[in-house]
């Protein structure tokens, strides 16, 4: 019985400063937007900067609301506040970013994406699952790890000795294209992707609405679609077969409104494994390389296959 009080004491007592913690950081959020909010009265205009740390004082706000209301922090909402943050961060300081720390803020956003999209799948799964559930939920993960290799594999590593050898006058247009604006379809697709395995993860065995089938299938599509754009901006060269997978994906369409949800989440993550698959045993020696030395000495394989002068071209290597 003591021992029962004394939780309880315990408990409450850190609910209590649970929510002095959560007074303090609303009325610091409060008083950040009203600095911000002078600061663009004395300037006399708003920049895309000024809106999105304003939208990040807004989702803090909601983020003390919802623990208010539920007594839980939802743990998606740090991942949307870091997704801002970073954007801003690349909106605000991206002319005075070097290459690899623009390429890392990048992937991060990237990362953060994808990690939401994983949740997306627990959160839909819920606590009481069954089998149709636990199979989509593990072609999901297939899905989400197939859309991660196809952004850091070796092309990445391509792209990155590409930007920082680049002339200063080449650099900084290249990487405001390269990972700013085709960075947009890379997010775009996987939040497409969210949606679509979400409502697979909500109903196994059913058809998928219009909205959700759409959105399954075009996600990844347009996700390759980013990616094909940002390898031909950043090695001058085409990806054959990522371009058929996308257009695969965009075939894959009329199955997924007329099957169930299930087998279209399947015929999805087959297409996206098939690809890697082709990548991962055509690719292997470049991938090798490039994960065995990011500096390699010119002349070898790997050094050819990362832009070093030498018979074989990255394009042609990577085509």
């Amino acid at each position: 019985m003591l021992q029962t009080r004394t939780i309880n004491h315990s408990r409450r007592v850190l609910q209590f400063f649970e929510g002095v913690g959560l007074v303090v950081i609303a009325l610091a959020t409060i008083f950040a937007g009203y600095q911000e909010t002078m600061l663009m009265v004395h300037n006399g205009r708003v920049t895309l900067a000024d809106l999105l740390l304003m939208f990040l004082y807004l989702e803090i706000l909601t983020m003390v609301g919802l623990y208010f209301e539920s007594g839980k922090l939802p743990v998606r909402f740090p991942l949307y506040i870091a997704l801002v943050a970073l954007a801003r961060y690349i909106t605000v300081d991206v002319k005075e970013m070097d290459s690899i720390r623009l390429l890392g803020v990048s992937a991060a956003i990237v990362l953060i994406a994808l990690g939401e999209s994983v949740l997306a799948i627990g959160a839909a799964a819920g606590f009481s699952i069954d089998a149709g559930q636990v199979v989509a939920a593990l072609l999901g993960i297939v899905t989400v790890a197939a859309l991660w290799w196809a952004y850091f594999d070796v092309v990445a590593i391509v792209a990155e000795r590409r930007l920082s050898e680049a002339p200063p006058g080449e650099q900084a247009p290249l990487a405001r294209d390269a990972y700013s604006y085709l960075h947009f379809p890379l997010i775009a697709g996987i939040v497409l992707l969210a949606l679509g395995l979400k409502e697979t993860l909500a109903g196994t065995g059913e058809t998928l609405d219009t909205v959700p089938a759409i959105a399954l299938c075009c996600g990844p599509a347009l996700y390759l679609a980013g990616q094909i754009a940002f390898r031909h901006r950043v090695l001058g060269s085409f990806s054959p077969h990522r371009a058929l997978a996308a257009v695969a994906l965009l075939a894959l369409i009329p199955l997924a409104l007329a099957a169930d949800s299930l087998g279209a989440l399947g015929a999805v993550a087959a297409v996206l494994a098939v690809l890697i698959g082709y990548e991962a045993v055509h690719f292997r020696d470049a991938v090798a390389g490039a994960d065995r030395q990011r500096s390699p000495h010119p002349g070898s394989a790997p050094a050819r296959c990362l832009g070093h002068h030498g018979p074989v071209a990255p394009e042609r290597r990577f085509g």
